[in-house]
């Protein structure tokens, strides 16, 4: 029967998949989550936070419980399935081609993310166990702040610590302790996490909140989009778009604002504690680097802005709604 309603609900359109879920599978889903055309996600109970979402091509049949946070993405071709639960926190990245077993619990944590064709095993067998050959069932947990890079293996019964960076095309045969860098065949430990993070000093925010929309003019819009990106300031920028003046800034930590012309769509970049929308930015589409809270807009530009900051530096965003 769960496998009937794999087939269906994975050729079903996506608002007639939460339904059949929630008929079928006890689903808890958010109106704001979302699962794509040609895929699926089955299991004895599934709960799917807001925001998150389940691209296309990606199948994922589990024996036991679906639960996934908020903000969390599953990418595409991604295979997960067994008869036990996958549970993934808020924040977190599954990103296209991993094959993840679930014959034991998988429970990966929160603001971590799984590189493309990572492989997660919890049993591992072929050759007959009844001639004396090696079987294993054992969980995999991966705390939070983790971050495994492509190609990773993991076998069955690991356990990632928090604040942890897995060198790409590792093979993980031993636990791993919080906070260490690890690399190899097995995976050793190579560093703490801690001696590659800078110091963020609301100084170098505002050097960093500029860079990043050069490199969005540069890599999206110029490239992707064909616009260029013309620098007004040291912290402005203009463009246009569909015959609409946009301009895009930071407020910086301290310091005097940019004078901005309202009569053009705003998108800003906001570092300044306790910063406060004064009524002249109704309108304007802001992003907070205090709080990491977001507008939440369907205009284009902005949307292209979203998507390259949460996939290329990371910024973990919520929307203030």
């Amino acid at each position: 029967m769960r496998n009937l309603i794999f087939a269906i609900v994975f050729v079903s359109p996506p608002w007639l998949k939460k339904i059949m879920l929630r008929m079928f599978c006890k689903a808890k889903i958010h109106p704001r989550a979302k699962i794509a055309w040609l895929a699926a996600v089955v299991a004895r109970r599934i709960e799917i936070g807001e925001y998150s979402e389940i691209k296309s091509f990606t199948m994922i049949n589990c024996g036991e419980d679906i639960k996934i946070g908020k903000y969390t993405d599953i990418s595409y071709f991604c295979l997960i399935y067994g008869s036990g639960s996958l549970i993934i926190g808020d924040h977190s990245y599954i990103a296209p081609q991993c094959h993840i077993n679930t014959e034991e619990n998988v429970r990966i944590g929160n603001v971590t993310a799984i590189g493309p064709r990572c492989m997660i095993f919890t049993h591992n067998a072929f050759l007959p166990y009844t001639e004396g050959y090696f079987i294993k069932y054992a969980p995999v947990n991966i705390g939070s702040y983790v971050w495994i890079g492509s190609g990773a293996f993991i076998n069955p019964g690991i356990t990632v610590g928090d604040n942890v960076f897995v060198v790409s095309m590792s093979i993980i045969k031993n636990n791993i302790p919080a906070g260490e860098v690890v690399e190899g065949l097995p995976a050793e430990r190579i560093n703490n996490t801690e001696n590659i993070r800078r110091v963020m000093t609301p100084e170098r925010v505002d050097a960093v909140a500029v860079q990043m929309l050069e490199r969005f003019g540069e890599s999206v819009l110029l490239r992707e989009m064909d616009i260029p990106l013309k620098k007004e300031q040291d912290n402005l920028f203009s463009l246009s778009y569909r015959n609409r003046k946009y301009l895009l800034g930071c407020i910086s930590s301290s310091g005097v604002t940019p004078v901005f012309d309202f009569k053009k769509r705003l998108i800003i970049l906001v570092n300044r504690q306790n910063w406060v929308r004064a009524p002249e930015f109704k309108r304007a589409m802001v992003f907070n680097l205090v709080n990491m809270m977001v507008d939440e807009s369907p205009d284009q530009i902005f949307r292209e802005l979203c998507g390259f900051l949460r996939r290329y530096y990371g910024l973990k965003f919520e929307y203030s709604i």
